[in-house]
Order: C-alpha cells, then structure tokens, then sequence
C-alpha cells in the first residue's frame, strides 16, 4: 500500500507541477485521488487473488503514464540535459518493474538477473519516444504502452504462465493502441 501510494503521490505531483492546462490538472487530481482511493480500499478490502495482478497492472499503467508525461514535461520545461531525462526514464522503469515484481510474489532469483535490462530498456524506451515527432502527451503514451507490453510479458514469465495466444494478444493490443494513438496524433 505504501509503496503504491508513494508512487501515485509523487506521479500526480510532478504531472501537476508541468501541466499548464487547467482542464488536465483537474484530471489528473481526480485520478490521483481515485487511485489512492482504490489502494486504500484494495488494502481494507483485499480483492479476490485473480485480480489482484490485474488491479496492480492497471494501477502501474495509469502511473506510468503519468510519470512518462512528468518525465517528458520536465525535459521540455526546465531544459536539463539529454541525460538527465534519460537516467529519470530508466529509474522510473527500474521502479515500476520491482513494484510489478512485489505483486506478482515473484522469487529475487528470477527477478534479480533482469534489473540491469531494466535500467537499459527504460532508457532506451526514453531516447526512442523523444525523438519521436509528436506531443509530449503521445509520446508518454507510446511510451506507458510498450513498457507495460514488457512489463506484462515478463510477469508471465516469471510466474510459468507464459503461453504463445497471450503473446499474440498482447502484441495485436499494443500495436493496435500504438497506431491508433499514433494515426490520430
């Protein structure tokens, strides 16, 4: 719980700090406020085992969103260097992976080997999304999504429960968002 809380706070917080637009600093306030709502209530009322991977999955995607978009806003706001926006991006993944990691019950020695691919994958997810020619918003967005793509993919396999139509699925749905998020950019 703590752990979630943390994470959805300091998201909210930084994304509240770079969006300008009233309308989405509202949204985001409402978000914030129903996922910690969520968390508090998934920690009084724990939910049934099968949905807490899905709960936690779906908490960590909204989170990512709004770090990516935190990330994405503080390299055009504040105008740091190439590297710093890099380093933020792979410490973001490193954190969202061991918090995915702490809810699925996976073994350190399964998880353990996989921190270094982490840190690499979150920063090269950072460089890719930056250059690509789009809003801060959908870059976030292309981001979240192949990250949380990986993200699901290697709980599975952490867990054994890894099967090629889940493969199949995952790909048909990240592509499917990925091209229509970008075609309507």
């Amino acid at each position: 719980l703590v752990n979630h809380l943390f994470v959805v706070l300091v998201t909210s917080g930084l994304a509240l700090i770079f969006v300008t637009n009233p309308t989405w600093q509202h949204a985001i306030a409402v978000i914030g406020a129903g996922l910690v709502m969520a968390a508090f209530r998934q920690a009084l009322e724990p939910p049934e085992k099968h949905l807490r991977g899905r709960l936690a999955a779906f908490t960590m995607t909204v989170v990512m969103w709004f770090g990516w978009t935190s990330i994405f806003s503080a390299n055009v706001f504040t105008n740091l260097a190439s590297w710093w926006f890099i380093i933020f991006g792979a410490a973001l993944t490193v954190a969202v992976a061991i918090i995915v990691w702490a809810e699925a019950d996976v073994p350190w020695s399964r998880f353990g080997r996989w921190l270094p691919v982490w840190m690499v994958f979150g920063a090269e997810t950072a460089v890719v999304t930056w250059w690509l020619p789009t809003s801060i918003l959908v870059s976030s967005i292309v981001a979240t999504t192949i990250t949380m793509l990986v993200f699901q993919t290697m709980r599975h396999y952490w867990l054994d429960s890894w099967s090629p139509e889940r493969g199949r699925r995952y790909t048909t749905v990240g592509l499917a968002i990925i091209v229509a998020v970008l075609l309507t950019a």
